[in-house]
């Protein structure tokens, strides 16, 4: 992946061109904190101070990491954590448990306790104060919404999931009035939306909102999960998105093909809207399909279009990335490659399989992480442009030695950036079996763009320029105001390269004599 970045100041009288160049080419990847060896249980199931198996991404704020193992901890329940942006400052904030059964004479033993049991998702922060879900546990054993200060104290527990039951009327199991088991949250006015990937009125999941201070309300019940006259979706297994007071969300099953759909509501559920169902793929037929099935991630909105992934399915049944422009057109930017079993029986291939959870969109480039396979079989980091041009494996995880290796496996959650380094977590791996926290550092290099000519045309600023270095190539020009900050910039035009290297760009000049000047980015 290379980048490289060319300014040019364009208003009506006055043309004034300043270059810059920065080519993201070399990637240095450093386990800024490996979890500890658990003990009274498999790997990742005991007790250890720090945690165990982080699968979700990882919160941001100042110098600090903020983030979640879904295990470990001083009674294996799991735990919430902070850690300093160099790695080494690592924190337990908050551990969860200890864990006992909900009726283990009757012979229930679904895990319950007083805070709940294994922890998922992205934090959300409001002050000092961060919220976040456990997927079980809690007194019915169906997860919890919580609350910690970034100190770790104030621990409380906003809201716990209902016991699930039997609908007599109907037969459908797993029915309740709320949702169990939390799968993401996100909090916009200080209010939490989530999702929950069963119960509700029809036992297949659940959108709900919670306010801050803990009151609890039903948004939307899905229809089916897996079935196909579930035609909303069911099992919404990813995370929200907001804008303008309407949440995005993908399900992992149901649908009219019964493999998942794309959505759309309003944040009070009074309107709902499936966008896109992916085609029917199925375990018989090793997941093949045109376009993706289960999508398990949450949807990123930029400008006209959402972003998102497909953990399974397509031409290789290995995942794809997709966008959906206007809510309607639907593209596919990328179908990951097949894969086969090597001599250590990993499943290996050049750019990863199961695109799992949240992309990260930076100045016209996707980032995101696959679950498993790559040249190591451990899953990879790659980038890709919003246009579905140039992917990349920027790294791939390397392979497992008895359940360790140096720098993790199974990259599950989003990745955050901060400067030049990308920040991520792996689910099992390093050196003690047990998942890692990483920052994946992109060092910029000089990559020199030469101008051959600007010039103004009417109304038109033309462009023509000779790329500096082999093999690179113009992906996307990019323009904003002197208010906006770089990720804001809006793509003018995609990719204009001739077979010599070169490229000639014309752009309409928007800007009116009263109006502020803009600023074009050309990326490489």
């Amino acid at each position: 992946m290379s980048s490289a970045a060319k300014t040019i100041y364009f208003r009506y009288a006055a043309l004034i061109l300043t270059l810059f160049a920065v080519n993201l080419s070399a990637q240095t990847l450093s386990v800024l904190h490996t979890f500890g060896a658990t003990t009274g249980g498999p790997s990742g199931g005991g007790a250890n101070s720090d945690g165990a198996t982080p699968n979700d991404g990882l919160l941001l704020s100042g110098h600090t990491l903020y983030g979640v193992a879904a295990q470990g901890g001083t009674n294996s329940a799991g735990v919430v954590f902070s850690l300093s942006l160099t790695g080494t400052t690592f924190t337990v904030l908050h551990a969860f448990g200890p864990m006992g059964f909900l009726d283990e004479a009757a012979g229930n033993f679904t895990v319950t306790n007083a805070d709940g049991v294994y922890p998922s998702g992205v934090l959300a922060l409001s002050g000092n104060t961060l919220f976040g879900h456990c997927s079980r546990g809690g007194r019915n054993g169906n997860g919890t919404v919580f609350s910690v200060t970034t100190s770790g104290t104030n621990f409380t527990v906003l809201h716990t999931f209902s016991l699930l039951v039997t609908n007599a009327l109907s037969s459908t199991p797993n029915v309740n009035n709320d949702g169990a088991w939390p799968t993401a949250l996100i909090l916009a006015s200080n209010v939490l939306y989530g999702t929950a990937a069963i119960g509700g009125t029809n036992g297949s999941g659940t959108v709900f909102a919670l306010s801050t201070n803990g009151g609890f309300t039903l948004l939307h019940s899905f229809t089916s999960a897996y079935l196909v006259n579930g035609l909303d979706g069911g099992d919404p297994d990813g995370g929200l998105w907001i804008s303008n007071n309407v949440l995005y969300g993908t399900t992992l099953g149901g649908g009219a093909n019964g493999s998942g759909v794309v959505y759309a509501m309003t944040n009070n559920g009074g309107w709902f809207s499936t966008i896109y169902a992916f085609p029917a793929a199925s375990y018989l037929d090793n997941y093949i399909n045109s376009t993706g099935a289960e999508p398990a991630g949450r949807v990123i909105l930029s400008g006209n279009s959402l972003y998102g992934s497909a953990g399974v399915g397509g031409t290789n049944g290995d995942g794809t990335l997709f966008a959906i422009a206007n809510l309607t057109n639907f593209a596919l930017l990328h179908t990951f490659s097949a894969y086969a079993a090597n001599a250590q029986q990993y499943y290996t291939n050049a750019d990863g399989a199961g695109p799992h959870d949240n992309f990260l969109l930076s100045g016209g480039t996707l980032y995101g992480t696959t679950s498993f396979a790559g040249a190591g079989g451990q899953g990879t980091i790659f980038s890709i442009g919003a246009n579905g041009a140039d992917f990349s494996t920027l790294y791939t995880f390397t392979p497992l030695v008895a359940s360790t290796n140096a720098d993790g496996g199974s990259p599950n959650g989003n990745l955050i950036m901060s400067g030049n380094a990308l920040y991520g977590t792996a689910f099992y791996g390093g050196t003690n079996g047990n998942g890692t926290i990483f920052m994946l550092t992109m060092s910029p290099t000089p990559a020199p763009l030469f101008i051959s000519s600007v010039s103004v045309a009417g109304s038109n600023l033309v462009i023509n320029a000779v790329n500096g270095v082999n093999g690179a190539t113009c992906t996307v020009l990019m323009s904003t105001n002197l208010t906006l900050a770089r990720p804001q910039w809006t793509p003018v035009t995609s990719k204009i390269l001739s077979a010599s290297g070169n490229f000639s760009i014309t752009v309409t000049n928007t800007v009116t004599p009263s109006a502020k000047a803009r600023f074009y980015t050309l990326e490489m």
